[in-house]
């Protein structure tokens, strides 16, 4: 991992929120596409078809395997990661993935927090309206979680987002989540649940 030299913590607020600007963007590009998608298959569906038709076995997704000096976590390949367009100089590690068929956008953050996690966390989350959520136990360490599950306003659908602060020494790890459709309302939680479920710590704390 390529460690870049910290600038402190000014103007690391405004690139946090710009990058969940940009993924609610993404999302909003790809319920158009989703639908438009969906509305052809409906109406290839309303056709007569010549042959039967039978379910298929779908394979787990295969991952993609992150590893830093710190710890290593994965995602579905089928995320794809962007780039975040901003100064990240203040960032020890960034990476944002959109996933444009499962309607899921995912970024993880690694900066310095001087103030201590649970004042960073709580701070990010009363600017972003999230909700305070039981703490969760990542690979040993206690996390903090909070979530807010609204509706899209231009599809219908709902819409879960999740942040998830872990922390390291001197360090705060962000993990942001947000997924729409009937899943996500079924499941309470954003695909980012899968970085939570597959991370762990390869440094001491």
């Amino acid at each position: 991992m390529t460690t870049q030299p910290q600038t402190g913590p000014r103007g690391r607020r405004p690139v946090i929120l710009l990058i969940i600007a940009l993924l609610i963007s993404a999302l909003l590009l790809t319920l158009l596409a989703v639908g438009t998608v969906t509305y052809l298959v409906l109406s290839r569906q309303e056709e007569p078809s010549a042959a039967p038709t039978f379910a298929t076995y779908e394979a787990p997704s295969p991952m993609t395997q992150i590893e830093t000096d710190d710890y290593s976590f994965s995602y579905p390949q089928s995320w794809q990661p962007q780039a975040p367009g901003e100064d990240i100089s203040s960032f020890e590690y960034v990476l944002t993935t959109l996933d444009a068929a499962e309607n899921s956008k995912m970024a993880v953050m690694d900066y310095v927090v001087e103030d201590g996690i649970e004042e960073e966390c709580a701070s990010q989350a009363e600017s972003l309206r999230y909700q305070e959520m039981p703490e969760v136990e990542v690979d040993g360490r206690v996390g903090l979680h909070y979530q807010r599950i609204g509706e899209d306003p231009e599809s219908g659908e709902t819409v879960v987002e999740d942040l998830w602060c872990l922390p390291r020494p001197l360090h705060i790890v962000v993990v942001l989540g947000r997924t729409s459709g009937p899943e996500a309302e079924t499941a309470g939680v954003s695909e980012a649940q899968k970085v939570i479920d597959s991370w762990r710590w390869t440094s001491a704390e």
